[in-house]
C-alpha cells in the first residue's frame, strides 16, 4: 500500500482526528459520516489481499523443486555462477514470498478480524466455502511463518549491499517488524480484552529481537525523512514502497494558490494544538497573550509535518488568513487553516513537471521503538527492563524524544496509566499522517470517544501588519459506530460462500 491518496485521492488520515480532506465528494466521506457498510466499503482489501496470497501460495508451488527446474549447466566457471545466483534468489523469492502472504493475512486482520485462513491452493470449481478461522489462528499462522522462514536465514539481511536496484524486497528486519506490529495489536484491548499479560511480553520480545539486530537507527534530522532518496535509503527505514520520481503528492498537496496545487489533506487544529511546547508543557490557546506567535517555541516536528500562517513555504510567505491567497474564501482552499508539508518535497515546479523520489514508509525503527515501548509499559511498567533487555519503556520513548529535539523534557510516568498516555501522545505526533492513527484508535478501543468528536480548525484574521488573531473553529463532524471497529464482509462475499462466511456484528 501507499498512503498518499490511498481513499479516493484521500489520505487515511483524513477519516480521523488528523486532518479533513478539500475536495468534496471524496469516498473518504464515508469514513467520516460513518455511512460505509456491507455494500460501500472503500477501503475493501479483501479480493486484492487474496488475490496476492493465492500468487504466492502459487508461486511456492510451481517453485518448489527450483534447484532442478532451472537450467543447470555447469560446464563452465561463469555458467556454475549463474546458476548459484539463480538458486540464491529463487530461495530468497520464496522466502520473501512466505512474509507477503503473512503481510497480506494482516492486513486483512486488522480490518475484519478473524478470515479464512487458506493453506492449500483451489481451481475455481473445487473452491470449498470457506469458514471464518478464529483471530488467534490467523496470528498463529502470520507468527509462524516469519518465524519459520527467520530460523533457516533464507530472507537477505541487506538487499542494497547484494544489489542496489533491490531496495523494497522483504529482508530479515523487515519480516520482525512485521512480527513486532501484528503482536502489539494482539495485545492491545481490541483483541485482548482480559489484559493477557503474556501478550504484551511476547509483543515487547518481538521489538527487542529487531532492536537487537543493531541495524537501524534514527535519521538525524526528522524533516529530512519523508522525501527524496532518504525515505527509502535512510538507516532509519526498514521497509518502503518506492514510487519513484514523480509530483503526485505535491500535486495532490500544495495549496491551491501554488501553480498545479490542489489542496488536499488539511492537517486538524486538533493534531496541531496536540504538538507540546518545547519544555514539555502542553499548549493552550488560553495562555497566549494578543500577538504571541502560537507556532513558536514548539515540538520541531510542528514545523516538518504542518504549514502554518505566515511561514515560509515554496518559496513565499504563507496567507492562511481570511482574505489571504491561501486562507478561506478561496475556493478549494485549507478547510483548516492548515497545508500538509511531511512528505512533499519544497519548492517543485509543478508547471515545469518538477519531480522528486517519493517512498512511503511501511515501517521504519522509531515505531518498533514506540511498540517496544507500549509493550514493556504493560508488561513490566514504564522503568522496567528485565533479563536481557537494555531499554526501559521510558528509555526507548526519549530516544524517539530526542531525535525530536533535545529540548523536549525526558517523560517523568510513574505508572502504567500515565506512560500509556504519553505513548499514546508520543505516537500521534512521531507516526502523524502515516497511516497508524486510525488503527492505534481501533486496537487502543478508543475509536468510539474520539471519532465521535468535531475536527477543528483555526479561523485566521489579518490585524495588522504582521500581526494576527486566532479563533478555533469546528470544520467537519466525524462520526464512529460500535460496528466500525471491524469492516463488514461485502455482501457479495457472504453469499459467494453460502453464507459459511459469518458477518461482523452490526452489518
Amino acid at each position: 500500500p501507499t498512503g498518499y491518496n490511498r481513499i479516493d485521492g484521500a489520505m487515511l488520515a483524513a477519516a480521523t482526528d488528523e486532518a479533513d480532506h478539500a475536495p468534496i465528494g471524496s469516498d473518504i466521506e464515508k469514513f467520516q459520516l460513518g455511512t460505509w457498510n456491507a455494500v460501500t466499503n472503500p477501503d475493501n482489501n479483501w479480493s486484492d489481499c487474496y488475490r496476492a496470497i493465492r500468487l504466492s501460495a502459487l508461486f511456492l508451488q510451481n517453485s518448489e523443486n527450483y534447484e532442478t527446474i532451472i537450467l543447470r549447466d555447469t560446464s563452465t566457471a561463469s555458467k556454475l555462477n549463474t546458476y548459484k545466483t539463480q538458486c540464491a534468489d529463487l530461495k530468497a523469492l520464496r522466502a520473501e514470498a512466505r512474509i507477503l502472504n503473512a503481510y497480506m493475512y494482516f492486513e486483512l486482520l486488522k480490518r475484519f478480524g478473524g478470515v479464512p485462513l487458506i493453506d492449500k491452493l483451489y481451481s475455481r470449481e473445487s473452491h470449498p466455502d470457506m469458514e471464518r478461522s478464529a483471530y488467534d489462528q490467523v496470528v498463529t499462522h502470520i507468527v509462524g511463518e516469519i518465524d519459520d522462514v527467520l530460523d533457516n536465514d533464507e530472507l537477505e539481511d541487506d538487499w542494497y549491499a547484494y544489489d542496489q536496484k533491490q531496495y523494497g524486497r522483504f529482508t530479515q528486519g523487515a519480516a520482525l517488524a512485521l512480527k513486532s506490529r501484528i503482536l502489539l495489536y494482539r495485545a492491545s484491548p481490541q483483541n485482548n480484552p482480559s489484559g493477557d499479560t503474556e501478550r504484551w511480553k511476547e509483543a515487547a520480545q518481538a521489538a527487542h529481537d529487531l532492536i537487537e539486530l543493531s541495524k537501524y537507527t534514527l535519521e538525524g534530522n526528522y524533516g529530512n525523512l519523508f522525501s527524496g532518496t532518504t525515505s527509502h535509503q535512510s538507516k532509519e527505514v526498514i521497509l518502503a514502497y518506492m514510487t519513484g520520481a514523480n509530483n503526485t503528492p505535491e500535486t495532490d498537496n500544495y495549496p491551491i494558490p501554488t501553480n498545479g496545487g490542489k489542496t488536499g489533506t488539511c492537517p486538524s487544529a486538533n493534531l496541531v494544538d496536540a504538538y507540546e511546547n518545547a519544555d514539555g508543557t502542553p499548549f493552550d490557546w488560553n495562555s497566549l497573550t494578543p500577538g504571541d506567535d502560537p507556532y513558536a517555541g514548539r515540538d520541531p516536528r510542528l514545523q516538518y509535518s504542518i504549514v502554518v500562517n505566515d511561514s515560509q513555504w515554496n518559496g513565499r510567505t504563507m496567507q492562511c488568513y481570511d482574505g489571504g491567497a491561501d486562507g478561506s474564501g478561496v475556493t478549494q482552499a485549507t478547510t483548516t487553516g492548515y497545508y500538509l508539508k511531511k512528505f512533499l518535497t519544497d519548492g517543485l515546479d509543478l508547471e515545469k513537471n518538477q519531480t522528486s523520489v517519493h517512498s512511503w514508509i511501511l515501517f521504519r525503527y522509531a515505531e518498533i521503538l514506540l511498540d517496544y515501548a507500549e509493550a514493556m509499559n504493560e508488561a513490566y511498567g514504564p522503568d522496567q527492563a528485565p533479563g536481557d533487555y537494555a531499554l526501559t519503556a521510558l528509555d526507548a520513548l526519549q530516544l524517539v524524544r530526542d531525535r525530536a529535539s533535545l529540548q523536549l523534557p525526558i517523560v517523568t510516568a510513574a505508572t502504567r496509566d500515565e506512560f500509556r498516555e504519553a505513548v499514546k501522545h508520543e505516537r500521534r505526533i512521531e507516526l502523524a499522517f502515516e497511516d497508524h492513527r486510525y488503527w492505534d484508535l481501533l486496537r487502543w478501543k478508543d475509536a468510539m470517544e474520539v471519532l465521535n468528536k468535531p475536527v477543528r480548525g483555526v479561523k485566521v484574521t489579518k490585524t495588522g501588519e504582521g500581526k494576527w488573531s486566532y479563533t478555533q473553529t469546528e470544520v467537519a463532524t466525524r462520526t464512529f459506530l460500535e460496528r466500525n471497529y471491524y469492516m463488514p464482509f461485502t455482501r457479495s462475499e457472504v453469499e459467494n460462500s453460502n453464507h459459511t462466511l459469518e458477518q461482523n456484528p452490526g452489518y
